[in-house]
């Protein structure tokens, strides 16, 4: 209990009342940091299962929903993308507050992928394992059951199911001309394990966004109120 608030780094938290008697373990957080901090495999753990429980939530998305976060514009880049223009686009993300060190690590692992509409990225239950950070374009997800949903500039496009390592769960079908940053699940985590300052800003902005959305699948249950 209290975990997610934690791990966001979120000053409310959340207010808890026991309602019986109980008996209870406190955890504190320098105490749980220190432990990420020493071992690399119980962050990653966290880290994981963060994910499964995202991928869960993400694998309900209503039809029609555009994914894409509203700081990245959608005009087309042409032309060679150096550095720079990766740590720019790196600096507009969750990641922007992050040593530089740890995002010129990064961007010069991702490579420059540009893709034509009508291009197939992926089919369902293809092997995932890397990522499309989406520069600018948009690609349309059809899931199995015929749902369809819209990815735009900024997203992290099949970021969750290779996070898991879990097969593609949707058909991603270029619809304007596309330009992303591919990235290796593997060599992601190798960065991460590396700066561990960045590795917790991951983890709170996996946990952040987990906050997020469930708080929308509350929203969506509610019943609606009848004026």
């Amino acid at each position: 209990m209290g975990l997610l608030s934690l791990l966001a780094r979120d000053d409310d938290g959340l207010d808890a009342v026991a309602e019986t008697d109980t008996v209870t373990l406190a955890l504190r957080a320098d105490d749980l940091f220190d432990a990420f901090e020493d071992d690399f495999g119980i962050l990653y753990s966290q880290i994981l299962d963060l994910a499964r429980q995202l991928l869960r939530l993400r694998r309900r998305i209503p039809a029609g929903t555009y994914l894409a976060p509203g700081e990245y514009g959608d005009e087309p880049l042409t032309g060679p993308i150096d550095l720079v223009q990766r740590l720019l686009f790196l600096r507009r993300g969750p990641l922007a507050s992050a040593n530089m060190d740890a995002l010129v690590a990064i961007a010069q692992r991702m490579e420059v992928a540009r893709f034509e509409p009508g291009t197939t990225q992926w089919q369902i239950g293809a092997p995932s394992g890397f990522m499309y950070a989406l520069v600018s374009g948009r690609v349309r997800c059809t899931t199995e059951d015929g749902r369809r949903f819209v990815c735009g500039p900024g997203y992290p496009l099949g970021n969750l199911e290779s996070q898991c390592g879990a097969a593609r769960w949707y058909e991603a079908v270029v619809e304007t001309p596309v330009t992303g940053f591919r990235n290796e699940t593997d060599a992601f985590l190798d960065t991460i394990e590396q700066h561990f300052e960045m590795a917790l800003k991951f983890l709170a902005t996996m946990a952040t966004g987990l906050i997020a959305r469930r708080a929308e699948m509350r929203k969506e249950t509610e019943p609606a109120v009848v004026a």
